[in-house]
């Protein structure tokens, strides 16, 4: 499930988890022009199953568990001064 689908759905969210959201997107984005679920199984040792529940936003997962899927991306997590 996409975030402009999610989007639809929603009734009441706050704005952190409107944030989660916005970065798992993204991360999933990048992650299906370069891997499938299963090779980035092989990549970070995450089990496919568990990746899946978390791009389908059926658990957040842990800072940890989040940069393992990010590392075989590319990416990393940096802090930003939020814009007022």
């Amino acid at each position: 499930m996409r975030w402009e689908d999610i989007k639809k759905e929603i009734k009441s969210i706050s704005p952190e988890e409107t944030e989660v959201i916005k970065l798992i997107s993204e991360y999933v984005s990048i992650r299906e022009k370069l891997y499938t679920q299963r090779e980035l199984e092989k990549e970070c040792g995450i089990k496919q199953s568990a990746i899946a529940r978390i791009e389908t936003f059926e658990v957040v997962p842990t800072l940890t568990t989040f940069i393992k899927l990010l590392k075989p991306l590319g990416l990393t997590i940096k802090l930003a001064k939020i814009k007022e």
